[in-house]
């Protein structure tokens, strides 16, 4: 059930840089061959090697976050299009924003038992962005595209936006926030190189500054002329997410999942559920 994966260890020589004394040595090897503490291997320098795909995921899946935050309520009260939008006031709009809001951060909490439990993070990720963060931003533009559906914005458009942005885009670009960062860190040995994974987040926080700051700037003055025009962006942002994904699919370290956790987590579902 081991994991196949074409990454080189870690040189024998950054064990002996690290670990100079004997004993350290012998914990050092125990460490990392061992199958009781590790099943995959590590690479010397993970960020170069696969981290830099999922810091560049990253950069435009929260582009997408941003820019949808950001247009989705002047959208919703017709603000970039007088003559084609749903006709929320803004109380409503800003509910309507919220309950997505609400539907993302709820996710996490789900797709870190999917992904611990029965598919891994590779797989949790990829199907995160197929089937819920692209086809969510595409059915957005489909019932924001004046004249596509209907001369009006009626109930068809409501329908196919209310998918697109509550259901869809949150449940994958929710889950995709916290899965990235946990399976960025993975790429790192626990023991060996926990100083590189505080590196990481501070690389982390880069790649978020860098796509608030791309929604801001882009994102929003495109919206401004033209909101399908921006969805668009998006979407072929979220695109290129994926192909950047899977470039990287050979060099990522995938950890073995654990299906108890799936079963002990119904298990206390079931006894909360009890009398």
């Amino acid at each position: 059930n081991k994991v196949s994966v074409s990454i080189p260890l870690i040189h024998y020589k950054c064990f002996f840089r690290l670990f100079p004394s004997a004993s350290d040595m012998t914990m050092a090897s125990s460490i990392l061959f061992s199958r009781q503490h590790m099943s995959d291997y590590y690479n010397e320098n993970p960020l170069f090697h696969s981290v830099i795909f999922l810091l560049v995921l990253m950069v435009f899946d929260r582009t997408g976050m941003w820019g949808t935050s950001y247009t989705n309520v002047p959208f919703l009260t017709g603000f970039y299009n007088n003559n084609f939008n749903p006709g929320m006031g803004a109380n409503e709009a800003a509910r309507f924003s919220s309950t997505g809001m609400i539907v993302a951060y709820i996710t996490p909490f789900f797709t870190a038992l999917l992904a611990d439990g029965l598919f891994g993070d590779f797989s949790t990720i990829f199907i995160l962005m197929a089937c819920f963060s692209l086809p969510g931003l595409i059915l957005t533009l489909i019932s924001a595209y004046p004249g596509l559906l209907s001369q009006t914005f009626g109930m068809q458009n409501q329908e196919i936006m209310r998918v697109g942005m509550l259901i869809l885009y949150p449940i994958g670009n929710g889950g995709m926030n916290t899965l990235n960062d946990l399976f960025s860190a993975k790429q790192y040995h626990p023991v060996l190189q926990k100083d590189l994974v505080e590196k990481y987040f501070v690389w982390s926080g880069v790649a978020s500054a860098v796509a608030a700051l791309v929604a801001q700037l882009l994102i929003t003055t495109v919206a401004a002329f033209n909101y399908v025009v921006s969805i668009g962006i998006l979407a072929i942002f979220q695109f290129i997410a994926i192909v950047v994904f899977l470039a990287g699919k050979n060099r990522y370290v995938r950890r073995r999942t654990d299906r108890l956790k799936v079963k002990r987590f119904l298990k206390a579902m079931f006894l909360c559920c009890l009398p």
